[in-house]
């Protein structure tokens, strides 16, 4: 009875103040929906590459040469992050990609396959085999031993065995890529979650790597590098070794300052940097919490000064 009797009570205040109830309302309402809204975003672009195992030892190898003026570049030879593994005890292991255009083949007609054209919406990359070493997979089909002794063995997402062979069962099925041959497949892994820096659909041995005039090889090639560091390494001290190991190898006439990226910030700390394929960065996302809160703070404020000229007029009456 009591809450039937505050319910009727809130709804006649309601009605005998109209204009005042339905504006305070609506500025509340307003104020809540910017606070969610910012709040979604702030959660959509947080908290991205933590489902590796390893994610707080992986670090992004990033240069930055006097030529290029301010800007970080994430490209740096392959051959480099290997001579560093060799040389720096603190990098237990390190893999670098590049992103590429296949075109899928049949391998028995060598003709475009059923779609006839090239996998623009897949997402194909020439990377080590120690990637499996380094990020997390889990494996859907099949197993990575292949893929890391034989040159010629690939391993692909769940979404592209779906696509070409309508079933993640795909293990030791073949793929035709023009140019590079036909290529097993080793292992079928399950899709990276949304909040991932990178989510590769094919993804073939990099000394696979055929440069149309051959001036590059796969060592030569400008990939994006990972370094996966010791638990207690500290990247500083790993950065010292970094320049002191690679300075010696530069021209006289060249100036490359070097930097070591945590793999967490990846999504949120690259604005400036070159090659890099996100949109968002921690000044737009702080931008729009504060926005938000300044939002609900300005609706709270302006619901408590009407409540209040409204509680002042009913004691007037």
């Amino acid at each position: 009875m009591n809450i039937a009797y505050h319910l009727k009570t809130v709804y006649r205040n309601f009605i005998s103040q109209r204009p005042y109830s339905f504006l305070n309302l609506i500025g509340l309402s307003m104020g809540l929906s910017a606070a969610f809204i910012a709040l979604l975003c702030v959660t959509e672009h947080t908290g991205y590459d933590t489902h590796h195992e390893n994610s707080k030892q992986i670090y992004r190898f990033l240069s930055q040469r006097a030529l290029d003026g301010t800007q970080m570049m994430t490209h740096e030879k392959a051959g480099t992050a290997k001579t560093l593994k060799n040389q720096i005890p603190e990098i237990i292991d390190v893999f670098g990609y590049h992103s590429t255009d296949f075109r899928v083949l049949d391998e028995n007609k060598l003709k475009p396959n059923r779609t006839g054209r090239m996998f623009s919406l897949s997402k194909e990359i020439y990377t080590d085999p120690s990637i499996t070493n380094i990020l997390s997979f889990q494996l859907l089909d099949g197993n990575f031993d292949s893929f890391k002794t034989d040159p010629k063995t690939i391993i692909i997402s769940e979404k592209y065995a779906l696509y070409h062979f309508n079933s993640v069962l795909a293990a030791d099925k073949t793929l035709a890529f023009e140019g590079l041959g036909t290529f097993t497949i080793g292992a079928v892994f399950k899709d990276f979650p949304e909040k991932s820096s990178f989510n590769p659909e094919i993804i073939v041995p990099i000394i696979n790597y055929n440069h149309p005039s051959g001036a590059i090889t796969p060592e030569e090639l400008p990939v994006n590098n990972y370094f996966l560091l010791e638990k207690n390494a500290n990247p500083k001290i790993v950065l010292e070794k970094i320049n002191k190991v690679v300075n010696p190898l530069l021209r006289k006439d060249e100036s490359v300052v070097y930097k070591l990226q945590g793999l967490e910030k990846v999504h949120l700390y690259s604005e400036g940097i070159v090659n890099n394929f996100s949109d968002m960065s921690i000044k737009k996302l702080t931008s729009y919490g504060i926005i938000g809160i300044l939002v609900l703070l300005i609706s709270l404020v302006n619901f408590l000064l009407l409540y209040t000229a409204i509680a002042k007029r009913r004691l007037k009456e």
